[in-house]
């Protein structure tokens, strides 16, 4: 899977999350928001591992496609 190590998200990209938050939200939309972006980032981070890992088991390329 993933390392744990590498949970962090690049400088740049928690940029690009600020910069794509809108000024004006409260506090807690604001929080809520960031948190959901960094969720996904790190659900798609943890699917990749995944892939690579069934690639690397030599499962047929279709699995790890679907």
């Amino acid at each position: 899977m993933t390392d744990p190590n590498n949970i962090t998200p690049p400088p740049e990209l928690v940029r690009h999350w600020w910069d794509n938050t809108n000024a004006d939200l409260l506090a807690m939309e604001f929080a809520e928001a960031f948190a959901t972006q960094a969720a996904r980032w790190g659900a798609d981070q943890e699917m990749e591992g995944c892939v690579k890992w069934i690639e690397d088991q030599d499962y047929h390329p279709c699995v790890a496609k679907d």
